[in-house]
């Protein structure tokens, strides 16, 4: 992959808002064009912020292959490529598995929801857009393209009541290098990024959960940033050698299990 990025085409799920809508400015800044993947109701309350270069809105849901496939045929009818996939749609909970209180267990269908947006949703739109990726004329080293999953600081060590977020994460973590194992021989890596908490909206509909955070993190004492994780998406976009890995994005966040709560 080249660092001039003039002209390459991405498609961003959850990207009109949060670590997703930095990574379109950013890629668009640098004359990327960019396709956004996301929930209709978040493109309206977003829509008045304007992206620079050329960035095309389109409300979906990352678990249709209806919704991923039309945009996928937009792609292909007007530009024929595409060299970048950030999937960055995901959804949080903070649900007891057994809530012993009330004395019953969470409800299937909640932990089913994150699972079907966090891990089907990141597959399914692996899956569909990585045979238009492999049309593309490769680079100098065989390269066509890149996928970018977006994995979690909890993926490993996660708190208690967050079993379902982070067993989900541990999945994009776990189907990183079998992924990029089998769309190598076509010149695609696939990469995820696992970022700590960065002050989206994900992690302020919790009440105190982004101040616990910055007490547990090493250096620097803050949470993270959307444009720090933009900036390591194309970072990862130039940087040809990076491949079946997952990159810690966190600060050195430790000992998330002190954010359990009560």
């Amino acid at each position: 992959m080249a660092t001039n990025l003039q002209g390459f085409v991405a498609l961003v799920t959850g990207g009109a808002c949060g670590l997703g809508r930095a990574s379109v400015d950013l890629l668009a800044s640098k004359g990327v064009i960019v396709f956004v993947l996301d929930m209709e109701q978040v493109i309206k309350n977003q829509e008045h912020v304007k992206s620079p270069g050329q960035v095309h809105f389109r409300a979906g849901d990352v678990t249709s292959e209806e919704s991923v496939t039309k945009i996928l045929e937009e792609i292909r009818t007007a530009y024929n490529r595409l060299d970048i996939v950030l999937n960055c749609a995901g959804i949080m909970a903070i649900e007891p598995l057994y809530d012993f209180k009330a004395d019953k267990p969470l409800p299937m269908e909640k932990f089913t929801r994150i699972y079907n947006v966090n891990v089907f949703g990141t597959v399914n739109v692996a899956r569909l857009a990585v045979g238009l990726m492999a049309k593309n004329q490769p680079d100098a080293e065989g390269q066509r393209g890149v996928i970018i999953n977006v994995a979690s600081c909890v993926r490993k060590d996660g708190p208690a009541w967050l079993i379902a977020y982070s067993s989900s994460k541990s999945a994009v973590d776990g189907m990183t290098i079998p992924m990029a194992r089998e769309f190598g021989p076509q010149g695609i890596r696939v990469v995820a990024i696992a970022p700590g908490p960065c002050g989206t909206g994900m992690v302020r509909q919790f009440d105190g959960l982004e101040d616990a955070c910055v007490n547990i993190a090493v250096c620097p004492k803050r949470n993270g940033k959307p444009e720090d994780f933009a900036r390591l998406v194309q970072y990862t976009v130039e940087n040809p050698y990076i491949n079946g890995t997952t990159i810690a994005l966190d600060g050195g966040f430790t000992n998330p299990v002190s954010l359990a709560p009560p």
